[in-house]
């Protein structure tokens, strides 16, 4: 007979499955964690970290962990090879469960789970092969179903966003141990406010959790964060900082207007269009503070080092990670952090930039490439190994490159070219393709595909059909990109020692405000008189070498979010006033500016 046991008193198994696919059908499941937890008394103020234990499973021989998946959980397929046996797993997760059941006096155990449409369905195939012929052995309560019932005007129910809402932190590997410690925490939670709700018992849960949950339109949706909160904002240049309820931060935005970018997250017709991630954020944001700038332009320079300072999970780009900029040597086959006379060329954006365009370049070189190494393959394009084409795909794919600029390679007579100068070569092709590239731009007149441009390199899709024509057109783009970050070096290495003044407003009317760049920091800022003029950055006379010794991560993401805002001043139709001063006799006017950003 089954014992109604009061929910505080309640042992009960909290799990969490990562798999290779959604599907159990055609995934392997890949790691389990779970702990064995009691909720905590509702006078407790803090929650107890369960003790989770955690096992990877060892997959087939013949299975790949996805790249998407990779990426998700910091997983490779070579870490499950001292990876438990499935049988080995299900038969200690069934013993705890039978311990947890024995101490309760009912049976099967209660296993807490968020989303457990996910979970159950591996759990099952499990329990069918392994142990068919007896009862499944856990009772499933999926918390995710109770938040749909006691939060149903809230926009996301994911595991991220209800433990954020309810003030835990989970870290951004989605690990099976982080993930069974975070529904540990909403169980906790959980359990109180069904005891407000008058649920005090399983059978009375279960019982709830037969009804149909509310209905939640996005029109109804109600975010944690106070309207008193942001309808009091400026409308002023700044940045923006989104917080949990536990003062965690969130997300980290700059904005040309605070109060009018910060509600823009909560009216009807623009949350409704959010991606996920927003959604998910916004769910978990209780709180804001706000720092109000000079201008939008230095609320986009402070936003990249307040990221790289704080690394808010919610932030993609900008952040540190172990992220570092690189210098390459003139032949691009060797790279360091460190810049000297053996490696002059960059700041670069990571130490594999200019990999696939230096062995490129020695392709182009005298002699025949060695077609027999297919370790070459994988470097020429930027791929993983795995995802590289076969030898026959690259070599049909390397002549038709050569065949379809045949013209141009006899002008460079690029043989002697790529031996004596093979930096000249590439960026002499380089700017041939990029001008090719910026025709093309001109006729779609896209400018998602100029921000494409922005991205520090080319993706290779997760799924790719490998053809000689899609090899020539990566070759192409492997040379224009690769050429494209050399002249952005160079331009940053100029911009890091610079004197701005621009009008902020939109007409030459508007103030007028001057940011002084020393070692690519802002070292002096003010507003100027019209009469006044752009004084010459201090640090003019430093010479290349030095200013490139200068760069790190920090100062390279600077330069490019400066480059990013004076393509924006210098678009539109304003008669807007703008001057770069790189010494007390070179400056850069909005039209010169034009013409130098179309290159970098």
């Amino acid at each position: 007979m089954k014992k109604d046991i009061p929910l505080l008193d309640l042992d009960v198994l909290v799990l969490d499955c990562q798999a290779t696919q959604s599907n159990p059908e055609t995934g392997f499941l890949m790691e389990t964690g779970w702990a064995r937890i009691r909720a905590a008394n509702p006078d407790t103020a803090d929650i107890t970290e369960p003790v989770v234990e955690s096992f990877l499973v060892r997959l087939p021989g013949d299975v790949e962990i996805p790249r998407r998946v990779s990426r998700i959980t910091g997983l490779k397929t070579e870490d499950f090879d001292a990876g438990l046996d499935p049988e080995m797993l299900w038969k200690k997760l069934k013993k705890t469960a039978g311990k947890i059941a024995a101490v309760n006096r009912r049976k099967p155990c209660p296993t807490v789970i968020h989303y457990a449409r996910f979970e159950e369905p591996y759990l099952r195939r499990l329990h069918l092969e392994f142990t068919p012929n007896v009862p499944f052995p856990f009772q499933i309560i999926c918390t995710h179903q109770v938040t749909r019932r006691l939060f149903p005007q809230l926009p996301r129910k994911g595991l991220r966003a209800i433990a954020g809402y309810l003030g835990h932190s989970v870290p951004e590997l989605r690990r099976a141990a982080h993930h069974a410690a975070a529904t540990a925490f909403i169980w906790h939670r959980l359990v109180q406010l069904l005891e407000e709700q008058g649920i005090g018992t399983l059978d009375e849960l279960l019982d709830w959790l037969k009804t149909p949950p509310p209905s939640s339109k996005k029109s109804e949706r109600i975010f944690p964060m106070p309207p008193a909160v942001r309808l009091d904002l400026p409308r002023k240049p700044g940045i923006y900082r989104m917080l949990r309820p536990n003062g965690d931060l969130l997300y980290i935005g700059k904005a040309t207007s605070l109060k009018n970018r910060v509600n823009s997250y909560f009216h009807n017709k623009k949350r409704s269009g959010h991606a996920e991630h927003t959604l998910e954020m916004l769910t978990q944001a209780g709180g804001l503070e706000v720092i109000v700038t000079g201008s939008a332009l230095e609320a986009a320079l402070l936003e990249t080092d307040e990221i790289k300072k704080h690394s808010p999970p919610y932030n993609k780009a900008l952040r540190k990670r172990d992220r570092e900029i690189a210098f390459f040597s003139r032949d691009f086959l060797q790279a360091s952090v460190q810049t000297d006379e053996n490696f002059p060329i960059g700041p670069l954006p990571s130490i594999s930039s200019l990999a696939p365009f230096g062995v490129i370049g020695e392709m182009l070189g005298p002699g025949e490439p060695d077609w027999d190494n297919t370790d070459l393959l994988a470097p020429a394009l930027g791929t993983p190994a795995e995802y590289a084409p076969d030898t026959e795909c690259f070599r049909s794919g390397f002549e038709m490159f050569r065949e379809q600029h045949d013209d141009m390679l006899k002008k460079l007579e690029y043989r002697f070219v790529f031996i004596k100068n093979p930096l000249g070569g590439l960026m002499t092709l380089g700017r041939a393709f990029h001008i090719k590239r910026l025709e093309e731009l001109a006729l779609e007149e896209s400018k998602e595909v100029e921000e494409k441009e922005e991205t520090e390199a080319p993706e290779v899709p997760e799924e790719w059909v490998w053809t000689p024509e899609a090899v020539a057109r990566s070759i192409e783009g492997i040379i224009r990109h690769g050429a494209r970050l050399i002249r952005r070096a160079r331009w940053f290495c100029l911009l890091s020692e610079s004197s701005l003044a621009w009008n902020t407003g939109d007409t030459a009317g508007g103030e007028r405000r001057l940011l002084v760049f020393r070692g690519g920091d802002v070292v002096y800022r003010e507003d100027l008189l019209e009469e006044r003029e752009t004084p010459p950055p201090p640090g003019y006379l430093r010479p290349f070498p030095v200013r490139r010794a200068n760069f790190d991560i920090d100062t390279y993401d600077r330069m490019r979010v400066l480059t990013t805002e004076l393509r924006r001043l210098v678009s539109g139709e304003t008669d807007r006033e703008i001057e770069l001063r790189l010494s007390p006799t070179a400056a850069l006017d909005r039209d010169s500016l034009t013409k130098a950003l179309a290159w970098v």
